[in-house]
C-alpha cells in the first residue's frame, strides 16, 4: 500500500488556507459566553493532527486548553455524550464545545475545550520513539491509568482511536502518577494516530477513511504504546511505513516488537496478546484487568492464516508467495496487473501453488465483474481492485492509488469537497460495483461488514437523480452526517442544523455582497439529510422552474424552521427576502390588494418575522376572495365582450337595425312631451282662472 505520511491529509488543509490574521495581538474569543480562549497563545504539544490547542479558561478563571477543528475533517461529535459518561480520572474532562467566531481567520469554527493542564506528552521525555522506562514504573503508573481510561471509554460504547506516546500527557507531574489519555474526539477517529500504532489494515488506509476504531484496535494501540515505553531501542528505527506494513504482514506485529530487545519475561505474555494481528486472538480490556490482578488469561483460538504457495509469483522483478502480501502491490503499477490477469499467470498461480477453493472463486468473480465493462477507460484500475478484494478480503479497498475503508468515505468526499478538489473518483466509486464485492468478499471471509452496502445503494440511487437534493451532495451528507454543510454561501460559518442554516442566512443577509439567492446543492442536500421534514413538503416548489413557486418555498421551509427552534427574529432573511416578493405579489389580480399587501409586507419586514410572511402569502380565504372576485370579472368581461361582438355584427350587417326601436323610442318621447305641455298649459290657465 502507498507509504502515506501520518500528515499527509494534514498537508492537504494548507492547499487553500484561509485569510489568516496575525495571533500576537488577537482578543479572546468567547465560546457560549463564559469561556475564554486565547488565539495569541498556542499549545502546539496538545496539536491533534490538523486540530490546533490553544491556551484557555473555564468559567470559572480555570485553565484549560482548547483544540480548534479544521474545516475539512469531520470531528468526532456523535460520540461526545458517550464520552462525557465515561468516568475516569485519566480521561479528560469537557468543558464545553461548539461554535465559536474564530477571529485569526475571520470564519466561525467548531472548537472542543477540555479542562486542566494535561502537561506534556510521553513522547518529548527522550528523542527517538522508544522511551526505556523501568516495566514496574511503566506498570503500575502510566498502564495502570491508561486501562482505567480505556476500560471506562468501552464501558460507554466509545473507542478512543488515537492511543499513542504523542498523546498520552504526563499530567504535569514527573512521576507518571497523573498519566492522562490526550482527547480523541476533535479530528475524525484514527485521522492523527502514527501508523505504527495501527493494525496492519489501517495502517495502509487514507487517514482520514480508517473507519471509526473498534476496541480491539485501541488495545493493539495499548500494546504497542507499552511497548515502545519499555523497548530501550526503537524497533522501528531506519524502517519506512510501507517496510513496517510488510513486515507485520509477513511476520507479524509481535515480531516486530521483539526483534531488536528481549523484553521481561512477565510482560512477553501481554504484549503477545495485546499485539495480535489476529482480532480474534487480541486480548480484550477484560484479559488485561484479569493479567493485572494476577490471574492467568487463556489461550483464544485464531483465525485460520492466510495461504502460502510452494512457489512463487514474479510480479516486477520481485517474488511472493503470499496472495496478501503480492495485493500490497498490485495498485502500483495496473497495466502489469493487468497483463497478469488476462495471461492466465495470476490463476495458474492460484490454482496450483495456493491451491485454495475460496481464493479461486473469488478471483474468478473478481475477473468476470472487472470484464463487465472492459472498454471502459478504468478497465485496468478497476481490474486492481476487484484483485486486491480476491486475494486479500480483510484489506481496505483500492481504486486508483486511493486506499480507504467505505465507512468513512463520506469523509473523503467532505474532504475534497472543502478543498475544491475533483469529485470524478467518488462519482465512479458509488456508481460502480466495487462496495458490493468488497462486502462480497469479506462476508464469505466471516468479516464483518456493517451496513456500508445499504448505504452505497442508496447514494447510487441519489446519483441517479441530476435535481437539486440528491447527486454527490446528498451523498456527501448521507455518508458523513457530522459533516457541517459546504455550501460556498456559508464558507464564513459552521452550519451544522438547519437552525444555524437560517441564522447564517440572516448574518448573510445584512451584508452588501449577499448572493442573489438562498438556496444551492450543498443546502438543499444538506436539508434533505438533516431536517427532512422541513424541505420535503416544499421541495416541488423550491425546484420549481417558476419564480414565485421558488419563493413561496423558501418562506415556508423558513417559517418552519423559525417556528419550530423558536427563533425570535430573522430581520436581515426577512429583507432579504422582501426583495424577492414582488412575484408573489403580483400573483393578486386585485390592484388595491396587492397595494394593501405591499405595504403589509414592508411592515412585516422589519418584524423578522418569516411565519407572518407565511401567512400573509399563504392566506387560503384571501386567495379564494381573489380569485372568486377575479372570476366573476372575467365572466361579466366575457359577457360584455359577447354582447359588443353581437351589436357590431348587427350593425355592420343589418340596415334595419336600430330603426324599430328608435321609433319607438320617438313615439314614447313625443307623447312624454306632448303630455308635459299639456300639463304646463293646464296648470296656468288654473292659476289664472
Amino acid at each position: 500500500m502507498p507509504d502515506q505520511e501520518e500528515n499527509t491529509a494534514q498537508k492537504a488543509t494548507a492547499d487553500k488556507k484561509p485569510e489568516v490574521a496575525s495571533t500576537s495581538s488577537m482578543a479572546e474569543v468567547l465560546l457560549k459566553g463564559d469561556i475564554k480562549i486565547f488565539p495569541g497563545k498556542p499549545l502546539p504539544h496538545l496539536d491533534r493532527g490538523a486540530a490546533k490547542a490553544y491556551e484557555a479558561e473555564n468559567k470559572n478563571g480555570g485553565k484549560a486548553y482548547a483544540l480548534i477543528c479544521p474545516d475539512n475533517i469531520v470531528p468526532r461529535i456523535s460520540v461526545v455524550h458517550k464520552y462525557m459518561n465515561a468516568m475516569s480520572s485519566a480521561l479528560q474532562k469537557i468543558v464545553a464545545s461548539g461554535v465559536v467566531d474564530w477571529t485569526p481567520e475571520r470564519r466561525e469554527k467548531y472548537v472542543f475545550v477540555y479542562d486542566g493542564n494535561p502537561g506534556k506528552p510521553l513522547s518529548t521525555l527522550k528523542e527517538g520513539k522508544s522511551l526505556g522506562l523501568k516495566l514496574d514504573l511503566v506498570l503500575n503508573t502510566v498502564f495502570h491509568n491508561l486501562v482505567d481510561a480505556v476500560s471506562a471509554l468501552h464501558d460507554r460504547g466509545v473507542s478512543h482511536g488515537n492511543i499513542c506516546l504523542e498523546n498520552i500527557l504526563d499530567g504535569g507531574s514527573a512521576t507518571f502518577e497523573n498519566v492522562m489519555l490526550g482527547e480523541c474526539l476533535s479530528v475524525s477517529s484514527g485521522f492523527a494516530q502514527p501508523a505504527l500504532y495501527e493494525t496492519l489494515e489501517r495502517s495502509m488506509t487514507n487517514p482520514l477513511s480508517k473507519g471509526e476504531a473498534t476496541n480491539a484496535d485501541d488495545i493493539y494501540a495499548l500494546g504497542m504504546a507499552l511497548a515502545l515505553m519499555i523497548a530501550p531501542h526503537d524497533f522501528s528505527a531506519g524502517m519506512s511505513k510501507e517496510e513496517v506494513m510488510l513486515h507485520k504482514l509477513e511476520h507479524g506485529t509481535f515480531n516486530l516488537v521483539t526483534s531488536r530487545d528481549r523484553f521481561p519475561g512477565q510482560i512477553i505474555e501481554v504484549l503477545r496478546g495485546l499485539l495480535s494481528d489476529d482480532v480474534a486472538a487480541r486480548w480484550t480490556i477484560w484479559d488485561i484487568k484479569e493479567w493485572m490482578d494476577g490471574r492467568r488469561v487463556s489461550a483464544k483460538q485464531g483465525s485460520r492464516p492466510v495461504p502460502k504457495s510452494s512457489r512463487p509469483i514474479e510480479f516486477k522483478k520481485k517474488k511472493y508467495f503470499r496472495p496478501d502480501v503480492l495485493a500490497t502491490q498490485l495498485y502500483k503499477d495496473p497495466a502489469a496487473t493487468l497483463d497478469l490477469v488476462e495471461s492466465g499467470e495470476l490463476y495458474l498461480w492460484l490454482n496450483r501453488a495456493i491451491q485454495v477453493d475460496e481464493y479461486e472463486e473469488r478471483y474468478e468473480a473478481a475477473v468476470e465483474q472487472a470484464k463487465k465493462n472492459s472498454s471502459g477507460s478504468n478497465y485496468a484500475e478497476r481490474m486492481v481492485s476487484y484483485i486486491t478484494m480476491a486475494l486479500a478480503p480483510n484489506f481496505p479497498m483500492v481504486y486508483k492509488g486511493n486506499i480507504f475503508f467505505p465507512e468513512h468515505f463520506g469523509h473523503l468526499i467532505v474532504d475534497a469537497m472543502a478543498q475544491g478538489r475533483d469529485l470524478n473518483l467518488f462519482v465512479e466509486v458509488i456508481q460502480g460495483e466495487l462496495v458490493p464485492l468488497w462486502a462480497s468478499g469479506r462476508f464469505d471471509a466471516g468479516i464483518s461488514i456493517g451496513d456500508e452496502p445499504g448505504k452505497f445503494e442508496t447514494c447510487r440511487m441519489y446519483m441517479l437523480q441530476k435535481s437539486m437534493g440528491f447527486g454527490i451532495e446528498r451523498c456527501a451528507y448521507f455518508l458523513s452526517p457530522s459533516s457541517k454543510c459546504l455550501s460556498e454561501k456559508l464558507a464564513l460559518y459552521h452550519v451544522r442544523s438547519s437552525k444555524d442554516l437560517v441564522i447564517a442566512l440572516d448574518k448573510i443577509g445584512s451584508g452588501k455582497s449577499k448572493p442573489s439567492w438562498f438556496f444551492d446543492r450543498h443546502i438543499v442536500a444538506y436539508l434533505f439529510t438533516h431536517d427532512r421534514q422541513s424541505i420535503e413538503s416544499f421541495s416541488a416548489d423550491l425546484m420549481s422552474d417558476e419564480k414565485y413557486r421558488q419563493v413561496a418555498g423558501a418562506i415556508k421551509i423558513f417559517s418552519k424552521i423559525q417556528q419550530r427552534e423558536k427563533i425570535a427574529t430573522l430581520p436581515h432573511l426577512t429583507a432579504w427576502i422582501g426583495g424577492h416578493i414582488e412575484v408573489l405579489v403580483n400573483r393578486f389580480h386585485d390592484r388595491e390588494r396587492r397595494r394593501a399587501i405591499k405595504v403589509e409586507a414592508d411592515k412585516l419586514m422589519a418584524k423578522g418575522s418569516m411565519q407572518n410572511f407565511a401567512e400573509l402569502f399563504n392566506n387560503a380565504r384571501q386567495i379564494q376572495d381573489d380569485t372568486k372576485l377575479f372570476a366573476i370579472a372575467m365572466q361579466q368581461y366575457q359577457n360584455l365582450k359577447k354582447e359588443y361582438a353581437r351589436l357590431s355584427y348587427d350593425l355592420e350587417n343589418n340596415k334595419n337595425f336600430g330603426r324599430g326601436v328608435g321609433q319607438q323610442t320617438s313615439t314614447i318621447v313625443s307623447g312624454a312631451i306632448s303630455g308635459l305641455v299639456i300639463l304646463v298649459y293646464v296648470f296656468f290657465q288654473l292659476v289664472r282662472g
